[in-house]
């Protein structure tokens, strides 16, 4: 689960053009998005590997069982996109440079910690 988060969040770093299409996909009600007959298998795999590692982890008893993996697909890429895609007024409302790659490593970091934390297990 670590990875995935890491991945997710640093695939947006990488590549801003994504966050882009997103913000405008949203500005226009997912008008082109919706034109794509195979958008919704693309996302199935994923969100079935992340039923697999909820399983998983909860067989392990690291991970609770009753996590939505939708929801928690929608959670992980909410961590990275809101940061990146607001980098800019974030780092005028709070003065500071949060696109430096420090303060970067630090949000991807908490961004695991907090999925991580809302995934494990609560010992009975």
């Amino acid at each position: 689960m670590d990875r995935l988060v890491r991945f997710t969040f640093r695939h947006f770093h990488q590549n801003p053009w994504f966050i882009r299409l997103l913000t405008t996909e949203n500005l226009y009600h997912a008008r082109f998005l919706k034109l794509l007959p195979e958008i919704r298998e693309l996302h199935s795999p994923l969100v079935a590997q992340i039923q697999t590692l909820i399983e998983r982890g909860a067989e392990k008893g690291v991970f609770r069982r009753d996590v939505d993996p939708v929801q928690l697909y929608i959670s992980i890429a909410a961590l990275g996109y809101f940061y990146l895609s607001n980098i800019h007024t974030l780092s005028v409302i709070f003065d500071t440079d949060l696109a430096h790659i420090t303060l970067i490593q630090e949000r991807e970091a908490h961004a695991v910690a907090m999925v991580l934390d809302h995934l494990r297990a609560i010992p009975a």
